[in-house]
């Protein structure tokens, strides 16, 4: 019922996020296969990330609304999948997340077993984790044609409150949040990061001994210091 409530939603004009991980059963396979969109199981694998093998690092972005202000730089997608494309009538596909050539999608990540790259099983980059597809709708009883759009990412934890604000991962889901809500044309961005906070909240005793320190052990030591030096040299 809740998949063809979905077909249902966007055969009539609505908009679909899906965020869907590896190794999962989304049940979604009706709906993505009208849209052309085909799924891989394996895990992408990023030899060169600093945040870890299974965490790959993306700079490289498609040419689209939601990410043509992300140029070079960096978001990140622990644990995803490759997503593909095949040809649809009246469905355009364009590539939103792009694994580089440094990367590939691992079939195989047994604990007792290196992670290497294996010709016969794995996939070499590039390819995609990430899509945004527009859909027409011909109605016959509507001279105007209808536009339904979905984003799929081979990826949820991006999105989450630990990853959300690392990198521009904000960014990337944000402008996908506001490319389906908003039919009409709008200019997406890169938004503001809120300040840090670097306030130190000290105890009484903690700011008792740093003022001592501060204005009074520092200078005492730099004074004897300095007299130590001065009989020396005498």
């Amino acid at each position: 019922q809740e998949v063809q409530a979905l077909k249902n939603y966007a055969d009539a004009g609505g908009n679909l996020l899906l965020l869907l991980d590896p190794q999962t059963d989304s049940g979604l396979e009706p709906i993505l296969k009208d849209w052309g969109v085909e799924l891989d199981d394996r895990i992408i694998i990023d030899a060169t990330s600093a945040l870890g093998p299974a965490i790959p690092l993306i700079n490289n972005y498609g040419t689209h609304p939601i990410t043509k202000e992300l140029a070079n730089r960096y978001s990140f997608y622990p644990l995803a999948r490759p997503i593909d494309t095949v040809k649809v009538k009246n469905v355009e596909a364009v590539a939103l997340l792009v694994a580089s050539d440094r990367m590939w999608a691992e079939s195989d990540l047994s604990a007792d077993k290196e992670i290497e790259f294996n010709s016969d099983k794995d996939i070499a980059g590039p390819f995609d984790l990430g899509v945004a597809l527009t859909k027409t709708i011909d109605k016959k009883d509507k001279p105007e044609k209808q536009e339904s759009r979905m984003v799929v990412i081979g990826n949820s934890a991006f999105a989450t409150n630990n990853f959300f604000n690392e990198q521009f991962n904000s960014d990337v889901f944000l402008n996908t949040v506001q490319w389906l809500a908003n039919k009409d044309e709008q200019t997406l961005s890169i938004r503001p990061k809120e300040p840090a906070n670097r306030r130190i909240n000290l105890t009484p005793i903690q700011a008792s001994l740093l003022a001592w320190l501060s204005l009074v052990i520092v200078p005492i030591f730099g004074l004897v210091m300095a007299i130590f030096t001065w009989w020396r040299r005498r």
